[in-house]
C-alpha cells in the first residue's frame, strides 16, 4: 500500500506518542523529546521522497543521481564535471561514475574545449534531452505531491525552516546552503 508522505510522518509521530517516551531521543539542551521526533520525521520524509523519486525514474532506467544530472543539463549549457557536481543535491561525491554511465548510454557526450584542450565539457545528446524530459517529468510528479499537501504559506515556512537547518553545515561535507543562493 502506498502511504503518502504526510500520512507516513503522522503514523510515525503517533507510534512514537503511543510508545514509552524512553524510546525517543533523550531531551536535548533547549528542546525535549520533540527534537528527536523532528529528526525522525525529517529522515522518514527524505527516505520516502528518495523511494518515490527512484520509483518514478526506474521505468527509464535512471537513478535519482542520473536524473538530477540530466535535469540540471536540460538547459543546454555545457558543463564541466566540477560545475555539474556543485549543483547536485542527490550526492556529495563527484558525479563521475554516474556521468560515465550516461556517456556509455549515449545520453551525454564529452568534448575538449578548443581554448584549453585539458578542459572537458559535457553536453547532452538528443537521447540525453529525451531522458532529461522524462527526469523532469518525474521531478514534477514529486513536486505535485508536495503542492497537493502544502499550501503556499506552508511551503514557504517549510522551506525557511529547511534553509535554517541547512545553514548549520555538515562539518567537513559540502553544505546544502549552496542550494539557496538567494539568502
Amino acid at each position: 500500500m502506498d502511504v503518502s508522505v504526510c500520512q507516513h510522518i503522522e503514523v510515525e509521530a503517533q507510534v512514537a506518542k503511543n510508545q514509552n517516551r524512553s524510546n525517543l531521543s533523550p531531551p536535548t539542551e533547549g528542546g525535549g523529546w520533540e527534537i528527536g521526533e523532528l529528526r525522525r520525521a525529517i529522515l522518514a520524509l527524505q527516505r520516502d521522497g528518495s523511494r518515490r523519486l527512484a520509483a518514478a525514474l526506474r521505468p527509464f532506467g535512471l537513478t535519482p543521481l542520473q536524473g538530477e544530472i540530466l535535469a540540471q543539463m536540460a538547459d543546454g549549457a555545457p558543463a564541466t564535471l566540477r560545475e555539474l557536481g556543485e549543483g547536485l543535491v542527490c550526492n556529495v561525491d563527484p558525479p563521475s561514475r554516474a556521468v560515465d554511465q550516461l556517456v556509455k548510454r549515449g545520453a551525454i557526450r564529452r568534448r575538449r574545449t578548443p581554448a584549453d584542450r585539458r578542459k572537458v565539457v559535457l553536453h547532452l545528446t538528443p537521447d540525453g534531452y529525451a531522458l532529461a524530459d522524462r527526469a523532469l517529468a518525474a521531478f514534477a510528479s514529486i513536486d505535485s505531491l508536495i503542492a497537493d499537501r502544502l499550501d503556499e504559506s506552508a511551503r514557504l515556512h517549510t522551506l525557511t525552516a529547511i534553509q535554517r537547518l541547512s545553514a548549520l553545515g555538515d562539518h567537513g561535507h559540502q553544505s546544502t546552503s549552496r542550494l539557496y543562493p538567494h539568502r
